[in-house]
């Protein structure tokens, strides 16, 4: 692949980077790649990126924010806007059409981050990414713009699920250039090294509150009406979403939910329900709203019964998280997802 990038009039002569050739000619930036060009629309980050980038983007144009440093956090949000970047200290990241360009010579590291044994690691997008590899069909063959488009990631970061993957031996590349496909060496494997590297995280906890109800699916259905009507989007996961997955675990007092926003509190307001501080938690609460991070729960939910579920490989993930007696039920879940087609 041979790239070009044109920056005009900013007296750049050598990128950094193999492959890619900088020039300076005219007044209009450009990239070409092979026989393809596009007009850049440039920003260059100072101390810290302005909002709206995406939206001031000239149509048409690729936009490429340019710094001499780019912090990890920033690079996924880049990435996630659909934005380029590059990182001047030897990183660059552009996504067009089926066009996909990521050099990093530091090797990168997200910042919201999960331990493996090589050091390397996924951050929650590219755990959701991992988490559709389980759930696909057994030996389906997987492309990189077909798990970008289904786990809803960028083919950046979907190359980097692969990329990290295929180093640990859990999943296989068959073919070269365009038409390379990954195929999942061994689901149970996949499972148990996304279930280790969760376990070295910190318990997940939210906000607790309380709903009346008779039981477990009159509670989620009231919850899902609540939750349509604030325009809030949930799953239901830990012991009560298997058991509407009609897996026979034995469920506690309190249903968990992830949602997807950051304030609890908030989300809380928003559906009417109260606030429980601790002690009034130990004694009434029968909901806990987690902070769905990465979409892991909510991105592939399924409507069962009345109310959103989180996929079966998050049900999992979940219960080995929280341990003890959660972790003791998931077996007949995993079970279940191991004998999956």
């Amino acid at each position: 692949m041979k790239v070009v990038v044109n920056l005009a009039d900013r007296r750049m002569t050598s990128s950094g980077l193999p492959g890619v050739e900088v020039i300076n000619r005219g007044s209009r930036p450009w990239i070409q790649v092979n026989d393809r060009q596009w007009p850049l629309w440039l920003v260059e980050r100072a101390s810290k990126l302005p909002p709206g980038i995406v939206d001031a983007v000239t149509p048409g144009a690729i936009g490429l924010v340019l710094g001499a440093q780019i912090p990890d956090d920033e690079r996924v949000a880049l990435e996630d806007e659909g934005l380029a970047w590059w990182d001047l200290r030897g990183a660059l990241h552009l996504e067009r059409d089926d066009v996909l360009i990521h050099i990093d010579r530091q090797g990168r590291r997200p910042s919201r981050t999960l331990d493996v044994g090589t050091g390397r690691v996924l951050g929650p997008v590219g755990v959701r990414a991992a988490q559709f590899l389980i759930e696909g069909e057994r030996g389906h063959r997987w492309s990189v713009s077909a798990l970008a488009a289904q786990a809803g990631v960028s083919m950046g970061q979907a190359h980097n699920v692969f990329d990290l993957l295929e180093s640990e031996q859990l999943v296989q590349a068959l073919g070269v250039g365009a038409s390379k496909r990954r195929v999942v060496v061994d689901r149970e494997r996949l499972l148990e090294w996304l279930g280790a590297t969760e376990s070295r995280l910190r318990l997940p906890t939210g906000a607790f509150t309380y709903m009346y109800a008779a039981n477990e699916v009159q509670l989620m259905q009231r919850f899902h009406e609540a939750a349509q009507k604030a325009e809030i989007s949930y799953a239901v996961t830990s012991t009560v979403g298997a058991r509407f997955r009609r897996v026979p675990v034995t469920t506690s007092v309190v249903t968990r939910v992830r949602v997807d926003g950051s304030d609890m509190d908030g989300v809380l307001g928003l559906l009417g329900l109260p606030v429980l501080d601790a002690d009034e938690a130990g004694r009434g609460a029968n909901l806990e709203l987690w902070p769905d991070t990465g979409k892991v729960g909510t991105f592939s939910r399924t409507e069962i019964d009345g109310a959103f579920v989180a996929p079966e490989s998050r049900i999992w993930l979940d219960l080995m998280r929280q341990g003890g007696r959660y972790a003791d039920g998931a077996s007949l879940l995993k079970e279940r997802i191991l004998e999956r087609p």
